[in-house]
């Protein structure tokens, strides 16, 4: 009984981080909807990052 509340502690500290990281990345990914001015290299970074969250590794339409 206690080795079971330990896991579930371990879990839940676990699901807790990777719940933050997701909400991080839903920010990540809205800030290029808002019309604001931001650095080039930030920009850069959001767009790689929106890329890598879509999935678009390569280009499939070349495939094709």
């Amino acid at each position: 009984m206690a080795g079971n509340f330990f896991i579930s502690i371990i879990f839940a500290t676990a699901l807790q981080y990777l719940w933050g990281m997701i909400n991080a990345l839903q920010m990540i990914m809205l800030a290029g909807l808002f019309n604001i001015a931001i650095p080039e290299n930030l920009q850069v970074i959001i767009i790689e990052v929106t890329k890598a969250l879509n999935l678009e590794f390569w280009d499939t339409e070349e495939a094709y």
